[in-house]
């Protein structure tokens, strides 16, 4: 068990998360976070694109995975990339909250600070917006084939049913004959 001390992370009031006194790691509750990014990190603009890409080139923990346990429940956390973009890889457990390893909330705060937060989201935008696309054409290419399935079908038989009919003309006629 990983006993964890309270301390203040608040700039301008008070915001109280978790700290391990051995490694530096933080834990945030649900949503903690989040409101700390909003309260810590002034809004960007734009997104700078080059001071990104070099951030995201030195993540601080490439070389080691260590699959952590929840200091609440002891489950083995989930690993993911905050945001699917920042590079910064923080354990969570999704009923209590988020770990991350010492330097990394000031690399999620620069990230953010950068615009990669407002990047990440136009990125996921724009893959939701490709993905709505790219149903709508294959929907569209399968009723395609399908009305030239059903135009074709309906051809041959209607070809069916007029030969049908002629034989049957013919029958009628050549027995009274």
């Amino acid at each position: 068990m990983t006993y964890l001390d309270s301390v203040d992370v608040g700039k301008s009031s008070r915001f109280i998360i978790e700290q391990c006194a051995r490694c530096y790691g933080l834990f945030f509750d649900n949503h903690e976070l989040e409101r700390l990014l909003e309260q810590s990190v002034s809004k960007s603009y734009f997104v700078d694109h080059h001071k990104l890409h070099s951030l995201l080139q030195h993540p601080l923990h490439k070389d080691r995975i260590q699959y952590r346990k929840c200091p609440v429940c002891s489950k083995i956390m989930q690993r993911k990339n905050h945001l699917a973009r920042s590079g910064v890889i923080i354990d969570s457990c999704v009923d209590h909250g988020v770990w991350l390893d010492a330097g990394e909330l000031k690399q999620i705060q620069e990230w953010t600070a950068l615009g990669g937060k407002k990047n990440a989201m136009k990125e996921n935008i724009d893959e939701k917006v490709r993905h709505t696309r790219a149903v709508k054409r294959k929907r569209k290419k399968s009723n395609r084939h399908y009305e030239t399935y059903e135009r074709h079908h309906v051809k041959k038989t209607d070809s069916f049913i007029d030969m049908i009919d002629t034989v049957s003309d013919l029958l009628t006629y050549g027995l009274r004959w």
